[in-house]
């Protein structure tokens, strides 16, 4: 499928774009080698993103001093204070994360809680919408015969954030054995996504 088609199937099926153009792109793999496809999905998205001219921002929770934090008594650096305020002031977020024993990384599920726990001074009245991507090693089918077919309760921890709009997640399944081609679609996925707006 070309891919204005594909974008405009999209347009179609998810949500209208954002308004504004604040969107931040969240690459929550604890592991932040670009070799690993959770970063190859968000540069994918972001990619999508900038050509319908929106502002783009990229996160790498794997690079945060998230370590220091958990047991609550480290000053927070300058770095983590910059992440926090992003994803406050973004009107979308776009969450990837791989699922490790049905949840999400805990150095995600921290970042988020931290954000929830400094309130609400994000500076949009609309609700901020957000969208998890998930990656398994299991097949996609397979989670979903386990958990209930229609489980979304899979989370990073951004569905407590205030104003928040928690569109429907896009689960990657066989992760680790898709073949090249498969991949390929999935970021042709996620660059239409970015470019809808979604």
């Amino acid at each position: 499928m070309p891919l204005d088609d594909l974008v405009r199937s999209v347009r179609r099926r998810f949500l209208p774009p954002v308004d504004g153009h604040e969107v931040l792109v969240i690459n929550g793999h604890p592991d932040p080698r670009p070799e690993r496809f959770c970063g190859a999905l968000c540069n994918a998205y972001a990619q999508g993103a900038r050509q319908a001219q929106r502002n783009v921002c990229q996160l790498e929770v794997g690079q945060l001093p998230l370590a220091a934090q958990r047991d609550g008594s480290a000053a927070r650096s300058q770095e983590l204070e910059t992440a926090l305020h992003l994803i406050r002031e973004a009107a979308h977020l776009t969450v990837v994360f791989p699922l490790w024993l049905d949840k999400a990384p805990v150095p995600l599920q921290q970042l988020f809680a931290m954000c929830g726990d400094a309130g609400d001074a994000g500076r949009h009245d609309a609700p901020k919408t957000v969208r998890t991507v998930i990656t398994m090693a299991m097949p996609a089918f397979t989670h979903r015969c386990r958990n209930g077919m229609h489980d979304d309760r899979i989370g990073c921890g951004a569905n407590h954030l205030p104003r928040s709009m928690q569109l429907k997640p896009i689960y990657v399944g066989s992760v680790d054995t898709i073949s090249s081609e498969q991949r390929q679609l999935w970021l042709n996925r996620l660059h239409a996504l970015g470019m809808a707006g979604t």
